[in-house]
């Protein structure tokens, strides 16, 4: 048995006017289906507010996550929670699309386009929400062609929340913006980048990330960014996330009581190889954290003492 409630909100779009159109919000207008055993049912009206209110804030360039949308829209139109909201994006795949950056009158990437950026506007249409796997590869060939080229890159202007909902998240148009415009810094300063002004440049022709998100996105990748195909190839990431344990710590421990030569990065790629269930920028960042305890580790290996043992518990 379904009961129904008409649920008046106030200012109704009149004819179904785009709410777009008139700059604001949209507003809901529905019978609402009160659900045997409890709750609200979504209707066909849920769904077209949801999807008309996506449209706006995108329309509006509010860049949001689809997460802080819900939550506008459990403020907005009560009858469902939140966690309704989200469960049912997530259940029929409701995803966002890019956010357009709006270009100022004033830079050195305005005016007329040449054919080469023409073709990289079309291949934005398809840019994907995160950096993939071959996202630096696909770069540095693109950086390769630029060869002979007397312009600086065309910044990125699609926009994607982060799947955490923090920040804008880095796209392969974003990579690919970085590599080249490094490069075409290098090659018109004979190789000697003045790397303050190169972030402050950076940040300031593509304002969507900050000057302090492009420098650490930077640091993080650099060992693949300015990767030769005369180094040691570069440990495979693994298929899956796995939680560090006691036995990785071991690992570390019985690894560096051999004291290995090298920088920091050669010595955990090293051991990536070895170890290739967590990446070895995870091992890295592992170490790091949790430095105190593997080196008490060490310390009892030097002891004599066998750590592969578990504690016991008291």
């Amino acid at each position: 048995m379904i009961t129904i409630i008409n649920l008046m909100i106030k200012h109704p779009l009149k004819n179904h006017e785009d709410a777009s159109e008139i700059g604001r919000s949209p507003n809901l207008r529905l019978l609402l289906p009160l659900y045997t055993y409890g709750g609200n049912l979504f209707t066909s009206d849920d769904v077209l507010y949801l999807k008309r209110y996506i449209d706006y804030c995108q329309e509006q360039g509010l860049v949001l996550s689809l997460r802080e949308i819900c939550e506008r829209i459990a403020v907005k139109a009560p009858h469902h929670t939140f966690y309704s909201w989200r469960r049912y994006c997530n259940k029929h795949q409701i995803r966002l699309g890019g956010y357009t950056m709006d270009v100022g009158e004033n830079g050195e990437d305005q005016g007329q386009h040449d054919e080469q950026d023409q073709v990289q506007g079309d291949q934005d249409q398809s840019v994907v929400a995160s950096a993939g796997p071959g996202a630096i590869a696909a770069a540095r060939l693109a950086a390769q062609a630029d060869v002979g080229r007397a312009r600086s890159p065309t910044p990125p202007r699609a926009l994607f929340r982060s799947t955490t909902g923090k920040g804008v998240a880095f796209t392969d148009e974003d990579v690919t913006f970085l590599v080249r415009f490094l490069e075409y810094r290098n090659r018109t300063q004979d190789g000697k980048v003045d790397m303050v002004a190169f972030w402050k440049d950076v940040a300031a022709k593509a304002p969507h990330h900050s000057r302090a998100s492009w420098m650490k996105f930077y640091r993080r990748h650099k060992h693949e960014l300015h990767h030769t195909e005369g180094d040691a190839p570069l440990p495979p990431a693994p298929e899956k996330k796995m939680r560090y344990s006691r036995a990785d710590d071991v690992l570390l421990a019985n690894y560096f009581f051999n004291k290995p030569e090298g920088t920091s990065d050669k010595v955990f790629q090293a051991f990536g190889r070895l170890n290739p269930h967590h990446p070895w920028k995870g091992w890295q960042e592992h170490h790091r954290i949790h430095k105190v305890k593997i080196d008490h580790l060490i310390q009892r290996l030097s002891n004599g003492e066998n750590i592969d043992e578990a504690p016991e518990e008291s």
